[in-house]
Parts: structure tokens; C-alpha cells; sequence
């Protein structure tokens, strides 16, 4: 009884970052990736969490990266 509540507390607390990662990007993504890949069986509301957690680290990724080049074409034109 005990582990299925902390379970579903987990699957709970996985969506929540992972819907937190849309504004605050690493600083709840990475957390969720962790407790994710720690998590032996997720329900399917700690799945989607999960996911929504990498797809917010790699938009935060690929963001970083544009800004970079932008960073760098701006230079270029001086």
C-alpha cells in the first residue's frame, strides 16, 4: 500500500515538473530527468512527465544553441 502511494506520488510530482519545465526550462527538467530514470515503473501520467521533461531540455538546448550563432553572426557583421 505504501510504495503504490509513493509511486503515484512520484508519477504526480514527475508531471507536475515536467509542465513547470515549459517556464522554467533546466531547473525543473533535470530534476524531473533524475527521479525519472530512478523510477523503476511509471504509470502513464509519470510517462508523459517524463517525456515533457526532455522535450524541454532539448528545446532549451536547441534554443541556447540559436542564440550562440546569433551571438556569433552579430559579431561577424561589425
Amino acid at each position: 500500500m505504501n510504495t503504490t502511494t509513493q509511486s503515484s506520488e512520484t508519477d504526480n510530482n514527475l508531471l507536475m515538473l515536467g509542465i513547470a519545465s515549459f517556464f522554467l526550462f533546466p531547473f525543473t527538467a533535470i530534476p524531473g530527468i533524475l527521479i525519472g530514470r530512478r523510477q523503476t515503473s511509471m504509470s502513464p501520467r509519470g510517462r508523459v512527465g517524463y517525456r515533457l521533461c526532455w522535450i524541454c531540455l532539448s528545446l532549451f538546448c536547441i534554443q541556447l544553441v540559436l542564440v550562440g550563432i546569433l551571438i556569433l553572426a552579430g559579431g561577424s557583421l561589425h
